[in-house]
């Protein structure tokens, strides 16, 4: 970066407030929620390195070796989520299992 003249800010608060990821939830998340709330930051990501692979290879081809690597990988693991159990029953009244919220909408 020196030879450019420019200085990098990758403190948290800076990546936090250019980030496109979903917020997580506050407090105490359900095992479930939480999943989701991985994979559809997992699915924003990938999303994000599509959209930008392009312009990075035409500017650094390198870069974009390494960033195809890292979006292979996320699709990996987009396909995992799709292969695991369904957590979306959960418990009912009586004990009984329901609907989820996203079920029922």
């Amino acid at each position: 970066m020196r030879a450019v003249y420019a200085v990098p800010d990758g403190t948290s608060a800076r990546i936090a407030a250019q980030s496109s990821l979903p917020a997580f939830p506050l407090g105490e998340v359900l095992t479930g929620d939480a999943i989701d709330a991985i994979v559809a930051s997992i699915y924003a990501v990938a999303g994000t390195a599509r959209r930008i692979h392009d312009d990075i290879d035409a500017a650094d081809p390198t870069t974009a070796d390494l960033l195809h690597t890292i979006l292979e990988r996320l699709e990996q693991t987009r396909l995992a989520d799709r292969r695991r159990a369904p957590h979306a029953r959960r418990l009912g009244a009586g004990g009984r299992p329901g609907l989820s919220p996203r079920q029922i909408g």
